[in-house]
């Protein structure tokens, strides 16, 4: 990986979607081409103090900037962006894929006993499933219930959506 700009070329990008007091809408899920399609394909340097991002890239591919690293990404991969960290993505036009965001404390508080989770969700990371079609399968399979129940309006729903997302969350590190 190589060193990018420096930190002095973070920009905003508005996040309003994850709301930390409001445990019904506390987990985010969305395409990757919801973002992708509104920034042309290229998402800016950014961060988020208190959310963890998981990015299932399933076609295409991405320059990921992550704290003053770059290197390019093939899907199939698996993406955590930790905490803090100041991230941007150049995506390949059309590229599939879908995003989960989580506030911290909810992580902290399911993976309350799992210290040694918690200590790898520490630090952002790119899994490549290119070589893994368990993990390929298993990633796809718990996205789709995630985004079935993200979109549903169920009772249980916000269990099933902590439930599903610290499962995932799990399986990454």
């Amino acid at each position: 990986m190589s060193r990018t700009a420096p930190a002095s070329t973070l920009v905003m990008v508005p996040y309003r979607e994850v709301r930390h007091d409001r445990p019904e809408d506390c987990i985010h899920h969305e395409s990757i081409a919801v973002r992708g399609r509104e920034y042309g394909w290229s998402i800016p340097a950014h961060r988020h103090e208190d959310l963890h991002q998981l990015q299932w890239l399933r076609r295409g591919a991405v320059v990921l900037r992550i704290d003053g690293e770059c290197g390019t990404v093939q899907a199939p991969a698996l993406v955590h962006v930790a905490p803090g960290c100041v991230h941007g993505f150049d995506y390949t036009p059309e590229s599939q894929g879908e995003q989960l965001t989580v506030p911290a404390a909810l992580l902290r508080q399911s993976l309350a006993d799992a210290p040694h989770v918690l200590d790898q969700l520490r630090h952002s990371f790119v899994l490549s499933a290119e070589a893994d079609a368990p993990l390929a399968s298993a990633v796809a399979s718990q996205l789709a219930a995630v985004q079935d129940e993200f979109d549903a309006e169920r009772p249980g729903r916000t269990q099933a959506l902590v439930a599903w997302t610290t499962l995932l969350f799990v399986q990454a590190a």
